[in-house]
């Protein structure tokens, strides 16, 4: 009898790549990565531009509240040196003098002021490389830069070097970042001023009336002998009131508050009558 036994052989192979093989898997990845890697690297300069226009936008707002705290925009003159206003804008904001006055490309960043249109314009290069106008050139054209459309380039002195560059063309004007902000809204609701006058009707009693403004200068008191009036027409002329403003009323000489008023949205006209009767109208 024939007993026959399973032999199980074990092959041993060694599997690699050719050289034909590695040198076409070399290029497919060399093609993918010449795809690939601009379209990435364009992804981080678009993030980078994107965080400034956010940065511009905050400095464009924290500009605004410093004109509604201090009724004034943050001291201008052009081409300033050293500059006044990062200083004064820095209180408002988490960036520091230096990085308020540059971005994070090491860019510069211009602010141009027209005060006469209560509003401004921040302009910040991306671009290394690829220089702003001066600040004195923004304002003799800032009509036209403020209405040139998103990614064109400006018309007017210092812009020459922001069109396409050479081979391979690269838009400059995507590194361009401007800010337009209007201050109309902040003087329309905090700046906008009214005229009062204050009077004294009575024949003995002499009153005083003491300002707190609400930009946080000094308070102003004015005094009223009987039958005397202060008003916008006689002199001393009394400056406007603006909203916030804080009037107290006062018999002299004993500083007793008689009335209390703060303005809100129109002038008044203060009467005083007796220690019991003032009138605001």
């Amino acid at each position: 009898m024939n007993i026959y036994r399973a032999t199980n052989f074990r092959g041993r192979t060694q599997a690699g790549f050719s050289l034909i093989e590695m040198i076409g898997v070399m290029a497919i990845m060399a093609i993918l990565a010449a795809i690939i890697a601009p379209n990435l690297l364009h992804s981080i300069e678009r993030t980078a531009v994107k965080a400034e226009v956010d940065n511009l936008h905050a400095l464009g707002g924290e500009m605004a509240l410093y004109l509604r705290d201090n009724a004034v925009t943050p001291t201008y003159t052009i081409a300033p040196t050293p500059p006044v206003w990062p200083a004064q804008l820095a209180k408002y904001s988490s960036l520091n003098v230096n990085d308020i006055l540059t971005n994070k490309r090491f860019g510069k960043r211009i602010y141009v002021l027209d005060a006469a249109n209560q509003r401004a314009m921040l302009i910040s290069s991306m671009r290394a490389g690829i220089n702003l106008p001066t600040e004195t050139q923004v304002f003799n054209s800032f009509q036209s830069v403020w209405d040139t459309p998103v990614n064109t380039v400006p018309v007017g002195a210092g812009w020459n070097n922001w069109g396409a560059g050479p081979p391979p063309v690269v838009d400059n004007i995507e590194y361009l970042v401007i800010e337009r902000v209007s201050f109309a809204s902040v003087y329309r609701t905090s700046l906008t001023s009214y005229a009062w006058s204050l009077n004294n009707s009575s024949l003995t009693d002499t009153v005083s009336c003491t300002v707190t403004w609400a930009s946080g200068a000094l308070p102003t008191s004015y005094t009223l002998a009987p039958s005397k009036s202060l008003d916008t027409i006689t002199a001393p002329k009394l400056p406007p009131l603006m909203s916030g403003d804080k009037l107290a009323f006062f018999k002299s000489p004993l500083p007793t508050l008689l009335f209390s008023y703060v303005v809100s949205d129109s002038g008044k006209t203060f009467t005083y009558v007796s220690p019991s009767l003032w009138s605001a109208q």
